[in-house]
């Protein structure tokens, strides 16, 4: 979506160039000469670029730099660079084939060969390997085995080590003992490790072992920090951004954080980027109203867009006429914020009866005292004085309510 501008054609016949030095029109005719620019070309103009900026297939027509890594093919514009960004997201979520080439030992797992060996020792320490024929009847007896246990209890000297474990090996009952302690301090490691976390001026240290971590944070993290593993200095990120950077700003103090060390950065597992509190105001009133988002950081930036009605709520004109200024007050809908009154020399005062937010703009040649131009806020109490004008030239106040 193209925004619309002002061209040549529809300044065309409009406004006071190009006419004599002496017009010779009468002072109405005047007047409409001297406000239609700024009332038929300016204001619609303004007003209709509001409305295509409050849409919400405004961002469709927003120029933006399409960041490095998003297909070249990506709309230069915030809408088109959001939708790859989000595709690429997906699509990487998506992925079941590794695409990061996480080892087993990064992750803090057995590799095949391990894993076989594992299984081996096992079957060991667990007794099974005591199920073998070349164990448990070495000679080829084929006897009844409950008949060969009542024998060995009718004999104590079968209860004897050297018959048990002749070769000094522990016995069945020994190796399903340990077996069992294995099982359990097994059950007790998921594979992630817990390392400590201490801060010292400016550096992060990170204490521990272990491809994959967690901690508890004790400190915030300010931009331009830096982090230690051990010791050792180490690079680190939050998703693709610099650690420090992406999460300087939001309250990590007290909070658990996990992550994968491959020896030379840490790869911290995070989220949007996002604080709670800066989604709660991504709402348009928000960035029209002006307000921070990621205050502190590298990333802060303020909203300034601001929605005006086509027509102000409060509009008064001063003119010459007859020979004398004449005052003429011809739009007031917010009169529980503004009123007005003229005094004997012409002179008119603008009072405020009640605070809001808005913005007022003087057309042509106005003589007051009023904040013109900007958006503030007007506080209750306050007054302004139009004044009359020696150039015999009228103008136009106007005020526009935005809260």
């Amino acid at each position: 979506m193209a925004f619309e501008r002002i061209t040549d054609g529809d300044l065309l016949g409009k406004g006071n160039l190009g006419r004599p030095d002496t017009p010779g029109v009468d002072t109405a005719e005047m007047q409409r000469i001297l406000d239609e620019l700024p009332r038929e070309v300016i204001v619609p103009a303004f007003n209709r670029l509001a409305e295509q900026l409050e849409a919400q297939s405004a961002a469709a027509g927003l120029g933006a730099a399409v960041p490095a890594g998003l297909p070249e093919d990506t709309p230069a514009t915030v809408q088109g660079t959001l939708e790859a960004a989000l595709n690429k997201s997906g699509a990487h979520a998506a992925r079941t084939d590794n695409p990061h080439a996480v080892t087993a030992a990064q992750a803090g797992a057995y590799t095949k060969e391990e894993t076989e060996a594992a299984i081996a020792q096992r079957v060991v320490e667990i007794g099974t390997g005591d199920m073998a024929q070349a164990v448990y009847d070495p000679a080829g007896e084929k006897r009844d085995v409950f008949a060969a246990i009542r024998e060995g209890v009718a004999g104590a000297g079968h209860m004897e080590k050297s018959v048990y474990a002749a070769k000094g090996e522990p016995g069945a009952v020994d190796r399903a003992l340990t077996a069992d302690a294995a099982l359990t301090a097994a059950a007790a490691d998921d594979g992630v490790k817990v390392y400590t976390h201490s801060k010292s001026g400016t550096v992060h240290e990170f204490t521990g072992k272990g491809a994959n971590g967690r901690a508890l944070l004790t400190a915030d993290v300010e931009a331009g920090d830096t982090f230690t593993v051990n010791g050792e200095p180490a690079a680190a990120y939050l998703g693709t951004e610099e650690a420090a950077l992406a999460m300087a700003g939001s309250p990590w103090n007290g909070r658990w954080i996990s992550f994968v060390f491959d020896g030379e950065a840490l790869n911290f597992k995070g989220g949007d980027g996002l604080t709670a509190a800066d989604k709660a105001r991504l709402i348009p009133e928000n960035i029209r109203a002006g307000v921070t988002l990621f205050e502190g950081t590298v990333k802060e930036v303020s909203g300034g867009v601001y929605p005006i009605d086509q027509q102000p709520q409060f509009a008064i004109t001063m003119y010459f006429v007859n020979g004398a200024w004449a005052p003429s007050q011809y739009k007031n809908t917010i009169t529980e914020y503004v009123t007005y009154s003229a005094a004997a020399d012409n002179n008119i005062t603008i009072r405020i009866v009640k605070a809001f937010k808005g913005m007022a703009a003087v057309f042509n040649n106005v003589g007051t005292n009023i904040p013109a131009n900007q958006i503030r806020t007007f506080e209750a109490g306050e007054s302004y004085v139009m004044s009359q004008y020696t150039s015999q030239r009228g103008g136009t106040l106007a005020i526009w309510k935005l809260d």
